[in-house]
């Protein structure tokens, strides 16, 4: 998904985007991965544990993780955000495409994944038992 977006704003924007900016952005990913392993954490405990379906332990994990999940991902963004406004250009680049990448990943996070993980109950239950 990073390098998709990437190339539209370098498109629209017609900007020079450096190697540096590139390989910084996708480390961003594994720092929002945190929140995806965070939430199926919390997931799979409802299931094996507690003996949960799918749809209630995509709720027991939202209320478990989910406001841990917008407040971490929002903090982030913004403080990375705030590098929009420096006078060097790579940084001014990289908080723009960073900020871009964990509210990607938080959207994603609270749209998709419950969607796949409830679209996906019968590969799901497989791996539960294993």
């Amino acid at each position: 998904m990073s390098p998709i977006y990437l190339g539209f704003l370098t498109r629209w924007r017609w900007w020079i985007v450096a190697v540096t900016v590139i390989l910084v952005t996708t480390m961003t990913m594994g720092i929002v991965v945190d929140d995806t392993v965070h939430f199926l954490s919390k997931w799979l405990h409802a299931r094996r544990r507690l003996r949960l379906d799918a749809e209630a332990g995509v709720e027991y994990a939202f209320a478990g993780v989910g406001v841990a999940m917008w407040i971490t991902s929002l903090v982030l963004a913004a403080g990375f955000a705030i590098l929009i406004w420096s006078d060097f250009e790579v940084n001014a680049q990289m908080g723009l495409m960073t900020a871009i990448t964990i509210l990607f990943a938080l959207a994603a996070d609270f749209l998709l994944l419950p969607s796949l993980l409830l679209g996906w109950r019968e590969k799901c239950q497989k791996i539960l038992q294993t």
